[in-house]
């Protein structure tokens, strides 16, 4: 069984081992993407490569038509434009593709294969590079139409292309087989990355999820342990609230029992002993009689508060709000208490059952304050929302140090223990809670939350 401080010590560790497993599988998710994406960059750098190539043997073509139809002069100023334009594009693609250009995108030749192609097709194109600037110079600084001067450069033009076209094939086939190769080699690559990263994630199921799963069935165990042990606890808990409410109804039949020994019985003994003197009289005392007719009355009044406190008829038939006035008309009548009553609460949105368990708190509540505070003022105030009512005792009285484990374990040997105890074991046979709040000398204040059903 393992206490709260190793939980916590197996849960930081486990805390630590996901970190460092997410830490792990994003960082080399992190690296498989920028190693793909660079690849896949290069991959696009080989198509713009092949696709500058294959315009450079277009370009090569377009050239060589400009140069014959110039040769042919029909249209000699319009041919002559597009021959020049095309020989520049044609120029610049070719040093670009040969030595790198930062402006068309295309990164300087390392391959030497590629290289020794161009090598190879070095001399057509500085052939075709003259014969072409040769044109242009005379289309430049020649204003009339003279074909004969550019037909030797055509010539040479057409005695190149054919080298030239067939060795810009063979880069271009260069181009593609490289962008092929890559292209396995990706794949590879991929699959290569897949397979560290299934190894990866079976590492952290052997070391991190197994154990885990491990721990999670024993905590599962112990907490069904646990549960278990919780019922039992629960029982033993509703033994000890019967009890105690068993002791407080004990308690308060005591405290009847002796009200009515000591003051009714008391009285009634008097009684008997007035009308038995009175029988010894031969003539009827009028003083006497009034004396018995007085004692009559205040055993009637004592015999029915003592019939008011077991249980008020107005509370069967009136409900709780009004047998709570009742009750603060009856502390206002017989002591030299103040009491304020704030009820907002509406009559019949409690049950019969509430109605009773409320009252008898309400009246351990204020008998306490009667014997034992030596207040002057009790304010009770009654509110509810659309769950829950919501009452206060207040009293101004000397108040007392609260020792809340032992008034609520019952275990207070103080007056206020054992009425504590049962105004708390009521407020939760209603599903409640119950609190308590005392100074001394700044009086005691006694909460309640009860949950209630609209009838």
């Amino acid at each position: 069984m393992y206490s709260p401080r190793n939980y916590q010590h197996i849960l930081k560790q486990f805390q630590w081992k996901y970190a460092i497993a997410l830490l792990v599988i994003a960082l080399l998710s992190l690296f498989c993407q920028l190693l793909i994406q660079n690849y896949l960059n290069n991959q696009f750098s080989d198509s713009h490569l092949i696709n500058y190539a294959a315009k450079l043997r277009s370009d090569s073509q377009t050239l060589v038509k400009y140069a014959l139809l110039l040769k042919d002069g029909k249209n000699y100023r319009t041919d002559g434009k597009d021959f020049s334009n095309t020989f520049k594009q044609w120029n610049a693609t070719h040093r670009a593709l040969r030595y790198g250009n930062d402006f068309l995108n295309i990164p300087p030749n390392g391959d030497k294969m590629i290289d020794e192609l161009f090598t190879i097709i070095d001399m057509p194109y500085q052939n075709m590079l003259d014969a072409g600037t040769e044109i242009c110079t005379i289309l430049e600084h020649k204003n009339v139409r003279d074909t004969a001067n550019i037909v030797p450069w055509v010539q040479q033009l057409l005695n190149n292309e054919k080298s030239y076209l067939l060795g810009m094939e063979m880069i271009v086939f260069e181009y593609d087989l490289t962008s092929k190769d890559n292209i396995s080699y990706l794949k590879s690559l991929e699959w290569w990355l897949f397979a560290i990263l299934i190894f990866c994630l079976l590492l952290e199921a052997f070391f991190i999820f197994l154990p885990l799963y491990k721990q999670l069935r024993t905590t599962f165990v112990n907490l069904m342990e646990s549960n278990r042990a919780s019922h039992e606890m629960a029982s033993r808990l509703q033994k000890i609230r019967s009890d105690a409410i068993l002791t407080g109804e004990t308690r308060e039949r005591k405290r009847i029992s002796s009200e009515i020994h000591d003051g009714i019985g008391q009285m009634l003994t008097a009684l008997k002993m007035r009308i038995e003197m009175l029988e010894e009289q031969d003539k009827i005392d009028g003083s006497m009689l009034v004396d018995i007719r007085e004692m009559t009355t205040t055993i009637v009044k004592e015999t029915r508060r003592v019939c008011s406190e077991l249980m008020p008829n107005i509370l069967d038939d009136f409900g709780l709000k009004s047998a709570t006035r009742e009750l603060c008309k009856m502390v206002k009548e017989n002591t030299k208490i103040e009491v304020e009553l704030n009820d907002e609460i509406e009559e019949g949105v409690l049950t019969k059952q509430q109605d009773v368990v409320i009252y008898r708190i309400l009246q351990e509540a204020i008998n306490n304050i009667m014997k034992h505070a030596q207040a002057t003022h009790i304010e009770i105030i009654a509110e509810a929302d659309a769950e829950n009512i919501y009452i206060e005792i207040k009293d101004n009285g000397i108040g007392f140090k609260v020792k809340i484990d032992e008034i609520y374990d019952g275990q207070s040997s103080g007056i206020h223990g054992l009425g504590l105890l049962n105004m708390k074991e009521r407020t939760e046979m209603l599903d409640g809670k119950f609190n308590i709040t005392s100074t001394p000398g700044k009086g005691t204040t006694i909460s309640l939350k009860i949950p209630y059903h609209i009838n």
